[in-house]
């Protein structure tokens, strides 16, 4: 029959070995990483642009070139594409329009990009991207919008396949005179705001 001390030396032993368990199934975690976020981290494809916009200045018959730099910050190369398309905002929250709105001028038509449309872009590599924009003569002066895309093309797969774009906006002033005017009509206003917007009825 088992004295009371070798009952507390074997109720010790098992308590160590609970203890030494868990901590051998601890350290397991820890060492063996997650394959399905190591996956999806490595099979991202990272893409930058600067300058992410551009402030441009030309007169109506004018010419005007610039550049623009595409990282790769990633470590999987992938193949770029190069595209330019209109730009408009729309609503109070300005949300970004890529299309060019009916009876306005597409300035997107106006820019030019040197070299090739599509090249491949290896790991930790930079892409230099020269441009130029020609505005037509007789152009009326005032604002025109257009934005140059820089797009991720990931191999031929089935299912969903995921395309990163960034872009740089550029904001073309065709020089010349240009009335800037406004009216804000109301039929009631309050005496009193507590709040950061106006009211208008």
């Amino acid at each position: 029959m088992p004295t009371p001390l070798s009952r507390l030396r074997l109720v010790r032993l098992r308590a160590s070995g609970l203890v030494l368990l868990s901590a051998a199934l601890l350290l397991l975690a820890v060492a063996v990483p997650s394959r399905s976020s190591a996956a999806g981290a490595g099979a991202t494809d990272s893409i930058t642009m600067t300058p992410s916009s551009t402030e441009i200045h030309v007169p109506p018959g004018g010419t005007t070139s610039g550049s623009l730099s595409v990282i790769n910050p990633g470590t999987n190369g992938y193949q770029m594409s190069l595209a330019v398309a209109p730009y408009r905002v729309i609503g109070d929250s300005y949300d970004p329009q890529f299309t060019q709105l009916p009876g306005t001028t597409n300035a997107s038509q106006w820019l030019h990009l040197e070299g090739p449309l599509t090249q491949n872009l290896a790991a930790h590599a930079l892409a230099s991207v020269d441009y130029t924009l020609s505005v037509p003569a007789g152009t009326a002066p005032g604002g025109y919008y257009a934005v140059i895309f820089a797009e991720t093309d990931p191999p031929a797969a089935t299912g969903v396949v995921a395309h990163n774009r960034v872009g740089d906006i550029l904001y073309i002033t065709v020089d010349g005179p240009v009335k800037q005017s406004g009216t804000l009509s109301a039929r009631r206003l309050p005496r009193i705001v507590f709040r950061s917007s106006l009211p208008i009825s």
